[in-house]
């Protein structure tokens, strides 16, 4: 994967925090070959509260105008091949669009599974960006229904032929909604989640990460914040017995199939099914893409 470099390296004390907060983003969305839409990136902004119109003056500005390059409501860092990108960006945009109008039917199904709070898209669809023909979701459930909603789907998607197709790889249950990382990459996923249902478990899945707030700050909406919510109704004891069930029989075929990756996670209320594990080597992108423009990387990313 190729990195865009801006056109001259500056030093980080020429910009103010604003547009510092602003190049961060758009930065990152660099080292995937894409742009950061305009209208995303005040949410997306780095580390300082700041209003549309001191976002847009700070873009429109001196320091910004020769590092970024802002069309067609989407801001790509400057010095990048830029047709070449806009071209493979609008094709990929395509790609997920076209996926996501295919299957249709899938994503109705995850809707309609009983114990899901939340089925929200995640990786290259959440980003309009797929590269490949399958749908990434990230799916908080009741509590004591995520391995009996991870079996059933399974089972389904192998029966209706759509085990490349759909992709539930990062589960959590109501009562593990307090995410692992504290990172720029951790962050930048959870927020960039396109929920297919369950715009107020959302909302409670952000409350139960606070620490996105000093890196996003001005993405949470006005009144989330706290901890994890508490869960909403006792499971019955059939529920919990059927969860028992389905933990019993799907985890050690995932065991067994799966290697061992810091990507996976196989828990009593928390499923990662990330084979491979690209936050080191995002990590490290992000990095020498922030250096080759002069600005400092924080160990926090």
């Amino acid at each position: 994967m190729s990195t865009a470099k801006a056109a001259v390296p500056l030093s980080s004390s020429r910009l103010d925090p604003v547009e510092r907060g602003i190049l961060w983003p758009v930065v990152y969305a660099s080292i995937f070959r894409a742009p950061l839409r305009t209208s995303k990136l005040l949410g997306r902004m780095v580390g300082v509260r700041a209003t549309e119109s001191e976002m847009r003056r700070a873009l429109c500005g001196p320091a910004l105008r020769g590092l970024l390059v802002e069309e067609e409501g989407l801001i790509w860092l400057r010095g990048s091949p830029l047709p070449a990108q806009r071209s493979a960006f609008a094709l990929r945009e395509k790609v997920t669009r076209d996926l996501l109008d295919r299957h249709r039917d899938v994503l109705s199904f995850v809707g309609r599974l009983r114990g899901v709070r939340l089925a929200a898209l995640s990786g290259g669809c959440a980003h309009d960006a797929a590269d490949d023909q399958d749908i990434d979701l990230f799916v908080v459930t009741e509590p004591h229904a995520l391995w009996r909603t991870l079996l059933t789907a399974t089972l389904v998607a192998k029966a209706r032929g759509w085990r490349r197709i759909l992709c539930l790889n990062y589960l959590v249950d109501a009562t593990a909604q307090a995410l692992p990382w504290r990172d720029f990459y951790g962050g930048f996923e959870l927020i960039s989640l396109k929920p297919l249902k369950g715009e107020e478990a959302f909302s409670e899945l952000l409350a139960a990460n606070p620490w996105i707030e000093p890196i996003f700050p001005n993405f949470l909406p006005s009144g989330v914040s706290g901890q994890n919510p508490g869960t909403r109704t006792a499971l019955p004891s059939r529920g919990r017995l059927l969860e028992a069930t389905a933990r019993m029989i799907h985890r050690p075929y995932l065991r067994y199939r799966l290697p061992e990756s810091t990507g996976v996670e196989l828990s009593d209320h928390v499923v990662r099914l990330h084979a491979t594990d690209h936050r080191p080597r995002i990590r490290g992108l992000f990095q020498d893409a922030l250096h080759s423009i002069g600005l400092e990387a924080p160990s926090w990313i």
